[in-house]
C-alpha cells in the first residue's frame, strides 16, 4: 500500500514536472520593442561615428608627427650648416609652433569632458547633501 501511493506520488511529480518542461520549451523569445531597436541602432551609428573620428584624428596625428620630424630635421641641418637665412628658420619654427598647438588642441575637448563635468557635479552635490544632511541627523 505504502509503495503503492510512493509510486503515484513519483509518477505524479515527474508528469507536473513533463508538463512545466513542454510549456517552457512552448515559450518564444521576448519580442523587442521598435523604440529599444531604433535607440539601439542610433547608439550603434553614434559609437561608429565616433570611432570613424578618432580614426581620422590618429592619422591626423601621425601625418603631423611625420611632418613635424621632417621639419625639425630641416631645421637641425640649417642650424648646422650655419646659414644666415633667418627667414628659413623662422619659417620652419612657426610651422613647428603651428603642428605643437594643432597635436595638443584636440587632446582635451569640451564634449569629452561635459559628460564627466557633470555626473561630477550631481553625484558631488548629492553626496554633500547627504552628508549635511546626516551631520544635521547627528546634532
Amino acid at each position: 500500500m505504502l509503495l503503492t501511493v510512493a509510486v503515484a506520488l513519483t509518477l505524479s511529480y515527474l508528469w507536473i514536472w513533463w508538463q512545466r518542461l513542454k510549456r517552457r520549451k512552448r515559450r518564444s523569445l521576448p519580442v523587442l520593442s521598435p523604440d529599444w531597436c531604433d535607440r539601439f541602432e542610433q547608439s550603434l551609428q553614434e559609437a561608429q561615428q565616433q570611432l570613424i573620428e578618432v580614426g581620422d584624428r590618429y592619422r591626423q596625428v601621425v601625418r603631423d608627427r611625420q611632418r613635424w620630424e621632417t621639419i625639425q630635421e630641416a631645421q637641425e641641418a640649417a642650424q648646422q650648416e650655419g646659414k644666415s637665412a633667418r627667414d628659413q628658420l623662422r619659417s620652419l619654427e612657426a610651422q613647428i609652433l603651428e603642428l605643437q598647438v594643432n597635436l595638443e588642441s584636440r587632446l582635451i575637448d569640451w564634449p569629452a569632458l561635459k559628460e564627466s563635468f557633470w555626473q561630477f557635479l550631481r553625484f558631488g552635490g548629492l553626496g554633500f547633501l547627504l552628508g549635511w544632511f546626516l551631520h544635521w541627523l547627528a546634532r
